[in-house]
């Protein structure tokens, strides 16, 4: 059974782009670690009920992936009167919130119980792995044999690391030199490195390694050195990593330069480029003109990708990552495909057609064609998409109109226990989208007060998440 299987992986991976439906692939649900892609008696259900559905007179509704979009999707999507069903592997969902503030003890873990939520809130459950998505005849086929027809399916299919772009990196030395790039055991197992430091890790040295490639949130590594630094002041903080323009860039640089003397930048152009090879029995990182780097502590961060499942539907870019319409979250290849979470790439030239040829673009042609994001990888970017496809299929359906005219969606950035700082995006709707109307932004002299003040808004906003996805 497994060699057919690979057989017609091999065989989809061909046919791609006249077949995507062909494509089969176990996937990472939405917000997991690559790893959780090997499953486990604790996560996998050999019965559910989950008959194809067929002959409704509702709307067929499914999501696949819970986590934070895949989760609010669910929810909103339950107030109308659809056939909804949401799918995941797991049975319970654990959302390290905000990664770095759990990092250093500033925020714990929450876990959420997928069975709790979807009998609260009349959603049918299926616990199962996507092996298919066959967006011609609208149907899905599960792991179980299972299958179920939709009229609109919202996918979170995450974001899983791309293998072998460095040398000895494995499944084994991620382990000793994790990642920790979305909630689950990467998390922890950096957390308990970190710990086993000490109280203060004086002396120690500690090295942050994004490696050259895709990036879905390049503004977490320096948020990361941020509150490492902060955490403990008697180490030494190298962050190893390609110039790139982000957000709130030049402000982390300032705050480096005031508060944060332990932290280096050393800049890959002056090393050859960034991470070839691990050394995990020597704690060392190898650079590409032979430079080399002890660490205490060493954090890799592989190159990303939106998870297998969307790759394999042929809902990805050559770079790995699902274009969507930034007011809807439509797929640009299938209108009836909405992506959320991490895995979208939403830009701004979003009225225009979807291109039949994108997928045979170059890497480099693509980005040239791209315009900026909206908004990047974060929770509140996970359920601005969330509710955009929601409020598209409630107005397509429903004939429902958002009940507020304006929204505002935030990426915040803690810089200190007490602190944080900001990324604001103001819409409006316009009669049949929300579009960007205007942006605001933490400025180098905003004061310490002001700085609090956003971190406790950063805080209620995350509250009030967790609050939802526990009713």
């Amino acid at each position: 059974m497994l060699h057919r299987r690979t057989l017609l992986w091999q065989l989809a991976a061909l046919l791609s782009a006249s077949l995507p439906f062909l494509n089969r692939a176990r996937h990472a649900h939405a917000d997991t670690d690559t790893n959780a892609n090997a499953k486990d008696s604790d996560t996998q259900s050999t019965t559910h009920e989950a008959p194809s559905i067929v002959g409704s007179a509702r709307p067929r509704l499914v999501v696949i992936g819970g986590g934070v979009g895949g989760s609010i999707a669910a929810k909103r999507l339950a107030q109308h009167d659809a056939d909804l069903t949401l799918i995941d592997y797991r049975k319970t969902y654990t959302h390290t919130a905000n990664i770095n503030s759990y990092l250093v003890g500033f925020n714990d873990a929450k876990q959420f119980n997928y069975s709790t939520m979807a009998q609260r809130n009349n959603i049918r459950l299926v616990t199962d792995w996507v092996d298919a998505i066959d967006p011609s005849t609208h149907r899905l086929h599960l792991e179980s044999g299972a299958t179920i027809d939709w009229d609109r399916l919202i996918i979170a299919p995450g974001v899983s690391l791309i293998p072998n772009r460095i040398e000895a990196y494995d499944s084994q030395a991620a382990k000793h030199m994790p990642h920790a790039t979305a909630s689950g055991e990467s998390s922890f197992i950096l957390k308990e490195h970190l710990e086993a430091l000490g109280a203060e890790a004086e002396g120690k040295t500690l090295l942050i390694c994004p490696v050259a490639g895709t990036q879905r949130y390049p503004l977490a590594h320096y948020e990361r050195a941020t509150l490492l630094a902060h955490r403990y002041p008697k180490a030494q903080i190298l962050l190893i990593d390609s110039p790139r323009e982000f957000l709130n860039k030049e402000l982390f640089q300032q705050i480096w330069q005031n508060h944060y003397p332990n932290i280096e930048y050393i800049d890959t152009a002056f090393t050859g480029g960034g991470v070839t090879r691990v050394d995990t029995k020597n704690h060392t990182i190898h650079t590409g003109n032979g430079s080399s780097f002890r660490g205490d502590l060493i954090n890799i961060i592989p190159p990303q990708s939106a998870g297998y499942i969307a790759r394999h539907a042929g809902l990805a870019e050559r770079d790995g990552w699902c274009r969507i319409h930034a007011e809807t979250s439509q797929s640009i290849h299938h209108k009836q495909i909405y992506v959320i979470g991490d895995a979208a790439n939403f830009y701004a030239d979003t009225q225009a057609s979807p291109d039949p040829q994108a997928s045979s673009r170059t890497h480099q042609d693509h980005h040239r064609a791209a315009k900026p994001r909206l908004l990047d990888k974060a929770a509140d970017a996970a359920t601005t998409t969330a509710e955009r496809a929601v409020q598209h299929i409630a107005l397509d359906y429903f004939n429902q109109a958002p009940k507020t005219n304006t929204r505002t969606h935030t990426l915040w950035s803690r810089v200190s226990k007490t602190e944080a700082i900001f990324y604001r995006q103001h819409l409006e709707w316009n009669q049949t989208r929300f579009a960007l109307s205007a942006k605001s932004a933490s400025d180098k002299n905003d004061s310490f007060e002001e700085r609090e003040k956003n971190l406790a808004e950063a805080q209620q906003w995350l509250d009030e998440l967790h609050a939802s996805m526990s009713s």
